[in-house]
């Protein structure tokens, strides 16, 4: 009667457990309210005043890429404002991050004002109180890392060194990359908040 009496309070453990855990999987998505870590293929971004005149940057999704670097993955989404590409990568460090680079984000490594040297200086250093004035701005040293780009999100990857830089009295980003058999390349980009990004599902 014993043994019976356990069976049963197992089963009905077990009809519970699974209850639960399919009410916590299946909730739908609303998707009046999406965000940039919802967003796929398709979908249709907005961004609050980052247009060419200042009104909302709006595209539609048509490439979704993956970034890896070390235990960190985070997504990069591509679409046409105006004819020109433009790239927003998302990612989770203490909260959602978003980043906007636009087509005109390029800047020359003359301008930037770093060379090779001293690149190596800072990766080797890790000294992340470094600063150093370009391009209108002061800017501080974040850290360097290998990271490697998924296109698509498919493939075996492909690899490039990467030196980061914070505007230190701004929202922007400097990156300079370093891809095997290619010169130094350097692009700023815009920290969005995120409540600034709507995501409408295509």
């Amino acid at each position: 009667m014993l043994l019976i009496l356990v069976a049963g309070l197992v089963v009905v453990l077990r009809m519970l457990f699974n209850k639960k855990k399919q009410t916590a999987t299946d909730t739908p998505l609303d998707l009046a309210n999406l965000g940039p870590l919802d967003a796929r293929s398709g979908d249709t971004v907005s961004i609050v005043a980052m247009g060419e005149k200042y009104d909302d940057l709006v595209f539609t999704i048509d490439e979704v890429s993956r970034y890896e670097a070390g235990r960190e993955t985070w997504k990069e989404f591509g679409g046409r404002y105006h004819g020109a590409r433009v790239y927003l990568e998302v990612w989770e460090d203490d909260g959602v991050q978003v980043a906007l680079t636009k087509a005109d984000s390029d800047v020359s490594m003359a301008e930037v004002g770093l060379s090779e040297p001293d690149l190596i200086r800072l990766d080797e250093s890790g000294d992340t109180s470094q600063e150093f004035d370009a391009i209108g701005s002061r800017w501080r040293f974040s850290g360097s890392e290998e990271v490697t780009y998924f296109e698509d999100g498919r493939g075996s990857g492909e690899g490039c060194y990467t030196w980061s830089f914070d505007e230190v009295d701004g929202r922007r980003t400097l990156t300079i990359e370093k891809w095997e058999g290619e010169p130094f390349e350097a692009m700023v980009s815009h920290m969005i908040p995120p409540g600034d990004v709507q995501v409408f599902r295509g």
